[in-house]
């Protein structure tokens, strides 16, 4: 994969480090992206088998202010749906990254709520620790923190406020499959090496 080096998105820190598109270079990548039980939850999901994805094969370190992987806590989307399948290639303890996501925020309902109870505006994707203490301490959200061993995997609606936790020691491997209902939108596919 050196040959490739070049086209692993990082973010400013260079703590998040992104191979989109992983699953096109490597038979055992794609094993994940085509996994039967994982496939068949997102059918049921999406109620269709249509759908357009990627797997993204990526790394997060330890490194000073990072926000976790993701770029802190966001929703992918506000429209619609994103489910994703994340695969843990170590173990996730508390310091080391672990997913975390505000429990039924996918829900419509809930993406009403914020618009109305934290002045959100309705398209908004990126949110703030006071917007998301807000949410937790005055609407009663809960977080769930899904720290596990290697080889857990996640499979998560991320139209829900999310993030990975800041990492405060070593680092965190892991595979997501991402799906999408309607073509990926250009912004992400200009990033899978193709």
């Amino acid at each position: 994969m050196d040959k490739f080096k070049d086209k692993i998105f990082k973010d400013d820190l260079s703590a998040d480090k992104r191979f989109f598109g992983a699953e096109r270079h490597a038979d055992i990548i794609n094993e994940f992206f085509t996994d039967e039980f994982a496939n068949q939850v997102r059918n049921c999901y999406y109620k269709t088998s249509k759908f357009h994805g990627f797997t993204l094969a990526a790394r997060i370190d330890a490194v000073k202010d990072n926000l976790g992987s993701g770029g802190g806590w966001h929703r992918d989307t506000v429209f619609g749906t994103q489910l994703k399948a994340i695969l843990y290639l170590t173990d996730v303890k508390e310091t080391n990254g672990p997913f975390q996501y505000l429990e039924s925020s996918h829900n419509k309902s809930s993406k009403l709520e914020a618009i109305k109870k934290c002045g959100l505006k309705f398209n908004q994707n990126r949110l703030d620790e006071t917007i998301v203490d807000k949410l937790i301490n005055e609407n009663s959200y809960k977080l769930v923190n899904f720290t596990a061993k290697k080889g857990t995997l996640l499979i998560v609606d991320t139209t829900g406020i999310h993030r990975g936790k800041p990492i405060t020691e070593d680092c965190r491997y892991a595979l997501t499959n991402y799906w999408y209902a309607n073509p990926i939108p250009p912004h992400v596919e200009k990033l899978i090496v193709k």
